[in-house]
């Protein structure tokens, strides 16, 4: 009687013992949960609300994700290009420039290469974009090219603009010098 009694101790001993364990891993499971869930709207917040849009494309080149982000930056719905060719709406000037960064891509998997292309916006208008693409077509995880980019179309209006106001401001300074040096004006004008 006493062993068995002993028995029954030991049973309920490994019994409640076995529940704190599972209470505890039940906790902890919970916890993680949270913590997941929490990563997952930080990171969904990130991606939604960037100005900057990222794309999944496969070594198919088929685009597989777009943030949506590629509303702003190309007009469209990302389930708009989700499915099509990734060069579908690229300049033909600019394909021999996707085709080189595609080839340092493939060479050097999880190197970032830049890279400056231009696109057909949805309301057909050429659109100049800079992005950087990182190939993890062998991350299990990923198995894509990853691209972040970002229209660039009114600061390379801006930067050709300034341009042209150096090189205006360049011709006035050489004018305002061949006036300080000169008298006659026919002279003036053959200095500039």
């Amino acid at each position: 009687v006493t062993a068995e009694v002993g028995a029954a101790q030991e049973l309920r001993e490994a019994k409640e013992q076995l529940e704190a364990r599972v209470a505890e891993r039940t906790r902890a499971l919970a916890e993680a949960n949270q913590t997941l869930h929490q990563s997952e709207r930080r990171f969904r917040a990130l991606i939604e609300h960037g100005s900057d849009s990222i794309s999944l494309i496969d070594a198919a080149n088929t685009i597989q994700y777009l943030s949506p982000a590629v509303l702003n930056v190309e007009g469209y719905r990302p389930e708009e290009l989700i499915g099509r060719n990734g060069l579908e709406n690229t300049h033909p000037d600019d394909l021999p420039v996707i085709h080189r960064a595609v080839e340092q891509l493939l060479a050097r998997p999880g190197k970032p290469i830049p890279v400056v292309w231009r696109r057909r916006h949805k309301d057909g208008r050429w659109i100049w974009l800079e992005g950087v693409a990182t190939n993890l077509l062998d991350d299990p995880c990923v198995q894509a090219i990853v691209t972040n980019y970002r229209d660039i179309t009114d600061r390379l209006a801006h930067e050709t603009r300034l341009g042209e106001q150096v090189q205006r401001l360049a011709l006035l300074s050489r004018i305002t010098h061949a006036i300080g040096e000169r008298q006659d004006l026919r002279s003036i004008f053959l200095v500039v």
